[in-house]
């Protein structure tokens, strides 16, 4: 949960993007379950597109968030077109001292991305 404009905000899901060249590897946890769903995108802007449109159509326009360690580029402002992705850019430094403790501690990727971002530590909310 975070705010928008003062106000909670209710995710319908929980992104963390990975993103790269050739592809880029997703994870994704549906608000109140514990599966995490894994997988590719090929880095072509269509793909982007019609996976954006399928998870529109999969949580009914309700708000996503997504994490990315990333602060500028095509891919951030791809997701910045849709109004219910939430896009928060993490700061790399920020994650891998992170993600470095948490694995240590056992936590999966998406769970050490979920924290970092939604607990405020090192990341910024887009929207």
């Amino acid at each position: 949960m975070a705010t928008d404009e003062g106000k909670q905000v209710e995710y319908a899901a929980y992104i963390g993007l990975d993103w790269g060249d050739e592809e880029h590897a997703v994870c994704l946890q549906a608000a109140g379950c514990n599966e995490i769903e894994r997988h590719t995108l090929k880095q072509k802007p269509e793909d982007l597109h019609d996976w954006l449109v399928k998870l529109q159509q999969r949580f009914g326009g309700q708000k996503v968030a997504v994490a990315i360690e990333q602060s500028k580029g095509a891919v951030i402002y791809a997701l910045l077109v849709y109004d219910f992705m939430h896009v928060f850019r993490i700061n790399p430094k920020s994650l891998a001292r992170y993600r470095e403790a948490s694995l240590r501690a056992g936590l999966r990727m998406i769970q050490a991305m979920r924290n970092t971002c939604w607990h405020g530590y090192g990341c910024t909310g887009t929207r």
